[in-house]
């Protein structure tokens, strides 16, 4: 056996040694994991021993501005700091720690616990701890977890292993043991391993890390397609629409791209959909709670579904690499979470002019669309479409157009009585029309809504229900203006129109909405 597979098979072992079970590590292990990263230069001791050896105080507890110190050490950003030495409105900081603060508060890492107080000389818990390390790996707070319960994320992404907990004493030695295992986590914005940023950086060296056996940190196993499947099995779904009647619309597949609930589908899982659920792969139900964006010619939309934290998926930011192997997830409809592999054969493959990236994996139709596509280092590099054929899938760079800035909700926008297919403007700004102008006349109906009646927004109501109408599957055709300075934004949906727009009448100004 050569001496790369060993220091392979070391670095995992140590790994998987630190993981540990639902118990905190013991304290040897921990005494390993300070040293690791003394060695690597990510911490200092708190003094010496008699023998010269540092000395870390595991087993006593650490107030909040150390615990910041460490992670801006394990950061390998203590230079930046004391350079930048940024400004904190904080009185309650020692001197030796201002700097640190002030770089960790400056990056978003930290928050005071009032307008100027940090509460320095507090002892820190272990939720506190493992919100400075998530936010520092690219979660946000509020969204990707909650601050008070962070165990929630930790756990789910293997940073914690269910040892803490409200209550649980929290001391150096737990701090230095998240600390190691976050090196081994990959960093949300990039998708590499913190241990690969800070050796990108220049924070560690290669010798370095070698000598404490975490060399394969560094390099990218390529995953094999029952690697894949297990590791990734949880962050994909499938998902079936429902008509305003709570019959069956449409089905597909989807993926998790954050742990809060925000996933990718196809455009056709939920184009005529007024409700829709998901199921995980463990069989639970959860709610769509509604549509961000939608683009109908890539066949995409970007949802919200309720619940949460979820295992996620990490799209690609590089261009795909032409025969390379890819892996694929999908639920056929009434069936369970597959996955195929195959080869990547182009990355350009033109039809209809939209491009897609064409691979030998085979999607049976019929629930397939939506599932990631992913590369040997799984990651999103293509959303799997049967709308041309097998082996298609739209790049995930097409991911790049569409917002999360509006979230359409399904049942929460009731249609307009007589025409289903049109989402009522009144009640999604709890509103009602002026009777005296509104009104149907053959087959048109026109409805007129005082604009002082509905409260301003940003966006505004008239942009708010352009993307509901896109949410809802129309395709906008045009801006219309009239001479009276009237003027609004006409929408399709297969034979039916919806016209949003604003006219004076009388000098009132009022919203227009028009549907045939």
């Amino acid at each position: 056996m050569n001496k790369r597979i060993l220091s392979l098979l070391a670095a995992f072992a140590f790994i998987l040694s630190i993981g540990g079970g639902a118990l905190a590590a013991e304290p040897s292990q921990q005494q390993t994991a300070a040293e690791t990263l003394y060695r690597l230069g990510l911490l200092r001791g708190t003094g010496l021993n008699e023998d010269g050896t540092p000395k870390f105080e595991l087993n006593r507890g650490l107030t909040r501005q150390e615990a910041v110190t460490m992670l801006v050490r394990l950061l390998g950003k203590e230079s930046a700091a004391l350079s930048e030495n940024n400004w904190i409105p904080f009185y309650d900081v020692d001197a030796w720690a201002r700097p640190y603060v002030g770089y960790a508060y400056a990056k978003g890492y930290t928050n005071g616990t009032g307008p100027a107080t940090f509460g320095g000389s507090e002892r820190v818990s272990a939720t506190q701890y493992i919100t400075f390390v998530l936010r520092a790996l690219g979660y946000t707070s509020g969204t990707d977890f909650q601050w008070d319960r962070a165990w929630g994320l930790s756990d789910l992404i293997g940073l914690t292993k269910g040892e803490y907990r409200e209550g649980v004493e929290f001391l150096r030695g737990g701090a230095v043991e998240i600390s190691l295992r976050a090196l081994s986590q990959t960093t949300k914005p990039d998708s590499t391993t913190l241990l690969y940023r800070l050796f990108s950086e220049g924070a560690v060296s290669s010798a370095a890390v070698n000598f404490c056996g975490l060399g394969a940190l560094l390099e990218e196993k390529p995953l094999n397609i029952i690697d894949s499947y297990f590791k990734f099995r949880n962050a994909v779904f499938s998902i079936e629409s429902h008509d305003s009647q709570g019959g069956f619309a449409a089905s597909g597949s989807g993926f998790f791209i954050d742990s809060s609930g925000t996933a990718v589908t196809s455009f056709r899982s939920v184009q005529d959909a007024a409700s829709a659920s998901v199921t995980l792969r463990d069989g639970r139900v959860r709610k769509v709670l509604g549509i961000y964006d939608v683009s109908p010619e890539n066949d995409l939309a970007l949802i919200k579904v309720e619940g949460g934290p979820y295992e996620f998926l990490r799209v690609s930011s590089s261009a795909p690499t032409v025969l390379s192997s890819v892996f694929a997830f999908y639920f056929p409809r009434l069936g369970s979470c597959a996955i195929t592999n195959g080869i990547l054969l182009s990355a350009n493959q033109e039809i209809d002019g939209v491009y897609y990236l064409k691979s030998s994996v085979e999607i049976p139709s019929g629930g397939g669309s939506g599932g990631p596509l992913l590369d040997a280092g799984g990651r999103v590099i293509g959303i799997c479409s049967d709308k041309n054929g097998d082996g298609l899938a739209v790049p995930s760079a097409a991911l790049g157009s569409l917002s999360q800035k509006i979230l359409k909700g399904f049942s929460d926008t009731p249609s307009y009585t007589g025409f289903s297919f049109a989402p009522d403007f009144g009640a999604f700004n709890s509103s009602s029309y002026d009777p005296s102008l509104s009104g149907i006349k053959n087959g048109l109906a026109t409805y007129y809504y005082e604009k002082s009646s509905i409260p301003t927004s940003d966006p505004g109501p008239v942009e708010r229900y352009r993307a509901l109408l896109l949410g809802r599957g129309f395709t906008y055709k045009g801006f219309f203006s009239g001479e009276d300075g009237s003027g609004g934004y006409l929408y399709m949906k297969g034979t039916h129109f919806v016209y949003i727009g604003t006219a004076a009448v009388n000098d009132t100004e009022y919203y227009v909405v028009s549907v045939l």
